[in-house]
């Protein structure tokens, strides 16, 4: 089985994500410290094939 694990930036935090379920609440890290919590995640669950994706929900509007 495929899963996708998000690493979801947000204005509270980062949270790990599978779809829209919080699996993590990692609160205000740095980019070492989610992208390590999202490789352990997937080391601890080798039953699955997964992707790791970064995405940022800050309610930043970008530059038209």
């Amino acid at each position: 089985m495929r899963k996708t694990l998000h690493v979801v930036k947000t204005p509270e935090g980062t949270e790990l994500r599978i779809g829209e379920k919080v699996v993590k609440d990692l609160g205000n890290v740095d980019f070492e410290t989610a992208r390590r919590a999202a490789y352990n995640y997937v080391w601890e669950r080798p039953q699955c094939m997964w992707t790791i994706l970064g995405k940022n929900n800050d309610l930043v509007k970008r530059p038209s």
